[in-house]
């Protein structure tokens, strides 16, 4: 006796066509996922604001400045899967958090784009 199988959804169908995963029952997941998101999103926005209202730098110089900072550490995932090998998940975000918290404290005190250069190395090689 040939199983009658319920045709699927029409969402379910999208889903399976464009390769998107089941997300039922992981709601915490996609809410930790979309609060981290607007919150990466935000701090960028501020950050390029508040360098250009306490600086002398333009909008382009401080554009520039993040995004070569950003530009320097496309590597560093290479060396921090290996830490991760070794020392585990949760001790490395940790640390890469710490960090950030370093990084972020030391646009307080940028005034020249090569600092800026620098502390958005920091802030980014533990939050991408």
């Amino acid at each position: 006796m040939p199983r009658n199988s319920p045709t699927p959804s029409t969402w379910r169908q999208i889903q399976t066509a464009w390769g998107l995963p089941d997300l039922a029952g992981k709601g915490r997941f996609v809410a930790a996922n979309l609060i981290g998101s607007l919150g990466n999103g935000l701090v960028g926005a501020f950050t390029v604001v508040f360098l250009v209202k306490t600086t002398s730098l333009s909008l382009v110089a401080v554009g520039a400045a993040l995004t070569a900072g950003q530009l320097l550490v496309l590597p560093v995932p290479f060396f921090i899967g290996p830490l991760l090998d070794r020392y585990g998940p949760r001790t490395v975000v940790a640390v890469g958090n710490w960090i950030s918290v370093v990084g972020f404290i030391g646009f307080l005190f940028s005034h020249a784009a090569w600092q800026i250069v620098l502390w958005q190395r920091c802030c980014s090689s533990s939050t991408r």
